[in-house]
């Protein structure tokens, strides 16, 4: 289906087809992306509503022009209005609280608005969509922003990998520790340094698609395994890794299949 943003926006009813063939092509699962954004008012395309709504006049009503009137008089004595929150689609946005100060940033010739952002995600019925819910997931409980993954079920196992090390730090240091202390420590002793190194020997994975966090996700479940044959725990077993004195490329033919890293993988 053809993006509905082609549609012409000197139409007045366009965010209205714009939104419904949201509701209709997605669930419509929100993440909050947690900025803080200052958005081109250019962009904001209108409110977040369905055309059933729309045609029952609910646009209407929802917009304050009171309101706006007053955070008007505000901005102008230099007190800026509560932070609106928009709803991003592609590169377009939609106002989902906050309308009356959208209003008056346009009334005062503002090009800006600072607002929070947060984004349709596509359906959890697609590959793309339970990645990216999955990883919204993850950084919302570890507060790591930095991790790639191509996979689905990739983030809830580097997840299942960091509560793991939690109750290992736990046990060997006889301590409690918070959640946090644990994913610091998981990042500075396993897989910062597991990364650095894959990428420094070329032991990253050679399907195509896959970066250096795949691969640490791909090593970490063959090492499980070993280690659940021993009864070692998983964060000793890994931790014994990048300690070892060896080559990444070593390290990883040790444990993982040849074709996920080495050549001649019949999938390249």
């Amino acid at each position: 289906m053809p993006s509905p943003n082609n549609r012409s926006p000197k139409s007045p009813i366009a965010p209205c087809f714009e939104m419904e063939w949201v509701h209709r092509e997605g669930n419509l699962y929100v993440v909050d992306l947690g900025v803080v954004e200052a958005i081109p008012l250019a962009q904001i395309r209108g409110a977040r509503l369905s055309c059933r709504e729309a045609k029952k006049g609910v646009g209407a009503r929802w917009r304050d022009w009171r309101a706006a009137a007053r955070l008007k008089r505000q901005m102008r004595r230099g007190k800026e209005p509560p932070l609106p929150r928009l709803f991003r689609i592609e590169e377009l946005y939609y106002v989902d609280s906050g309308q009356a100060a959208v209003d008056a940033a346009r009334a005062l010739g503002r090009q800006q608005i600072r607002a929070r952002v947060i984004a349709h995600e596509p359906p959890t019925t697609s590959a793309e969509g339970l990645v990216r819910r999955e990883r919204a997931e993850f950084e919302q409980r570890s507060g790591l922003r930095n991790v790639e993954l191509a996979l689905a079920g990739r983030y809830p196992q580097l997840w299942r990998n960091i509560e793991l090390h939690h109750r290992y730090m736990e046990a060997a240091r006889a301590q409690l520790f918070r959640t946090d202390q644990a994913v610091a420590d998981w990042w500075q002793r396993i897989y910062a340094p597991a990364i650095a190194g894959m990428i420094r020997d070329g032991a990253t994975p050679r399907l195509a698609g896959l970066g250096p966090a795949d691969g640490f996700c791909l090593l970490a479940e063959h090492v499980e395994r070993h280690a659940d044959r021993s009864g070692m725990p998983l964060s000793q077993a890994l931790l014994e890794l990048v300690e070892a004195d060896l080559d990444w490329r070593e390290k990883v033919a040790a444990f993982a299949p040849p074709c996920l890293f080495g050549p001649g993988c019949p999938y390249e």
